[in-house]
């Protein structure tokens, strides 16, 4: 499936904040079985397109398996022995989180585990006001409203 949401200039003038790599999970996390993963109405196709316009527009790591995305925002299927990489700035991060997961009252602590990114809430709370962080906000309310009709 493929949508015609264009991003708009989110990232261009912004370096990434600090270069993340993707966490081996297992030195977080003394039991594997204890990854932390969103739960959500998601199904596994909208998750894959989540995933593809995040790797087209650059968001995470081109990388990134399915199964792994799936499993950290669905807690379906294998648990993953590396955390997702993030390959912008933290606060699109944030603002992705906010907008297609915010029914979860945990959003920042998994997602600092599953980025491997510290503060995430901190900079939720500097950064999405601001005229950068409405672009982000609004291109990704509008894919989700796409999303959520299939």
């Amino acid at each position: 499936v493929t949508y015609d949401v264009q991003q708009q200039d989110i990232n261009d003038s912004h370096p990434v904040e600090e270069e993340n790599q993707a966490c081996d999970c297992r030195d977080n996390i003394k039991e594997k079985t204890k990854l932390p993963h969103y739960n959500n109405r998601y199904t596994e196709n909208q998750l894959i397109c989540i995933l593809k316009m995040l790797k087209e527009n650059a968001y995470i790591d081109i990388d990134t398996q399915d199964a792994d995305f799936i499993y950290f925002f669905s807690g379906k299927g294998d648990v993953p022995s590396i955390g997702l990489k993030w390959t912008t700035i933290h606060s699109t991060l944030t603002i992705f989180l906010k907008t297609f997961f915010d029914n979860d009252d945990r959003i920042w602590k998994k997602a600092e585990v599953i980025f491997n990114i510290s503060n995430l809430s901190k900079t939720y709370n500097r950064e999405s006001t601001k005229p950068k962080g409405e672009k982000c906000e609004s291109y990704f309310k509008e894919f989700k409203k796409k999303i959520e009709s299939i």
